[in-house]
């Protein structure tokens, strides 16, 4: 992810000494001469004193005549001292030594309250807060962790926020060392306060997910987002994204009071004008025997409830055709955030299991097939194990002939023919 913003806390923190005093050097009581030297930066020093006063009238000697006039006093020449310290106060939940003095968060003697418990000392963050850096490490686990953490729970960081707008509060984390665990409450160390909660599985390739909530919240709210790592040993720096945002049709977000969102307002294309479904499904298309025909390149519908399964039959016209299904996103990010986690599967004429993928773009599928014959073949839509238990898809499918020289998406060559042994076998495989 690019575009991350470091957020480093502290300023200068120096102070200049006070100046040295000068006295008269006449018979006279001359007045103070040192003045106070002035603040200066970490690297500084105080100014020099202000100079002295003017002396005092002589005393009167025995023969009764006045003395002389007293001098002036010297200048003040006390330099100020040398700043102290050089950083602001220690922030105790981003990995850095911002008070300069070799301890970093929670080995930092200020951290103590921050660090005994995750809700002694909540880190204060604005709204918005956009994808500021931030760490867990040293910290200790919740007392009571979130509902979709691990077991035991894991080094914990709490961020109190207040909202500025009435409608929905995002959420995102993200980090590339550990998984972690995102929920939001409106008392720290009150589980049953908690109203949302996230926590994507780390995919194939090890890598770990972004975690993304999205709940609704009033204006002037404070709650409180909990980063958990899922495990003792998951700790380390994490992004962190937070901002509340009214609720608008058309924004590209999927919101409760929505049944779709795709970004636009054009009708026709799957969700109209009002972020209302556009759906091609049929309610009892959850079998091979009553599935919708697919009579276009997309087809709309919506996985609701969770065990709800979609069959989309297709037709395939003549003999070596190759097929490309997708399930996606109504152009939300749903499929990128993992907010939604379908599975797709293809059929024969005989209902036999050609294809099946549960991930491809995100969390999202692409199953591909080529060498397909003539006759009624069957998509199937299913939830996979993450993400929403409910949620919209549209599913494109592309249909090719081989052998008509242009290489279809799950074609490796076309060279015109069907004819095996030239290089491009008869089902569009290089050979």
């Amino acid at each position: 992810m690019t575009g991350f913003t470091l957020r480093v806390l502290g300023g200068l923190g120096a102070f200049g000494a006070v100046a040295l005093f000068a006295c008269s050097e006449d018979s006279g009581p001359g007045a103070l001469a040192g003045g106070t030297g002035t603040m200066t930066t970490s690297s500084g020093k105080g100014g020099g004193g202000s100079v002295g006063g003017a002396g005092g009238d002589g005393a009167a000697n025995s023969g009764g005549n006045a003395g002389p006039t007293g001098s002036g006093g010297e200048t003040g020449s006390g330099a100020g001292g040398a700043g102290s310290g050089g950083g602001g106060p220690e922030d105790c939940y981003n990995g850095i030594d911002d008070d300069a003095n070799m301890l970093v968060d929670c080995d930092d003697p200020s951290c103590v309250a921050a660090c005994k418990t995750p809700c002694g000392q909540p880190n204060v963050i604005a709204d918005p807060t956009e994808f500021v850096e931030f760490d867990n490490t040293g910290h200790p686990s919740m007392a009571q962790p979130a509902n979709c953490a691990s077991k035991n729970g894991g080094p914990a960081s709490v961020y109190k926020l207040t909202t500025k707008v009435n409608g929905m509060l995002d959420i995102q984390v993200s980090s590339s060392d550990v998984d972690v665990t995102v929920s939001i409450r409106i008392k720290c160390d009150d589980l049953k306060t908690e109203f949302g909660c996230s926590e994507q599985a780390i995919d194939d390739l090890g890598t770990p997910p972004f975690e993304f909530l999205s709940v609704a919240v009033p204006d002037n709210a404070t709650v409180y987002i909990v980063v958990e790592g899922y495990g003792a040993s998951m700790a380390g720096k994490h992004y962190l994204y937070a901002k509340s945002r009214p609720i608008d049709c058309g924004d590209g977000i999927l919101d409760p009071v929505e049944e779709c969102d795709d970004g636009g307002s054009t009708k026709g294309d799957g969700c109209n004008e009002l972020c209302k479904l556009e759906s091609d499904e049929d309610a009892n298309n959850n079998s091979i025997a009553t599935a919708d025909a697919m009579t276009k390149a997309s087809f709309t519908g919506k996985i609701d409830p969770t065990t709800d399964i979609d069959y989309i039959a297709f037709q395939v016209p003549g003999a070596n055709y190759s097929a490309v299904f997708q399930v996606l996103d109504q152009g939300n990010g749903a499929c990128t955030f993992g907010t939604m986690d379908p599975v797709a599967t293809i059929y024969g004429p005989t209902q036999t299991l050609l294809a099946t993928n549960d991930e491809y773009n995100g969390h999202c599928p692409r199953v591909e097939k080529t060498g397909l014959g003539p006759g009624t073949h069957y998509l199937k839509v299913e939830r996979g194990i993450f993400g929403a238990l409910t949620f919209p898809y549209r599913a494109d499918l592309e249909l090719d002939e081989c052998g008509n020289g242009t290489p279809g998406a799950a074609e490796a060559c076309d060279d015109g023919n069907t004819i095996n042994g030239d290089g491009c076998s008869a089902v569009c495989l290089i050979e």
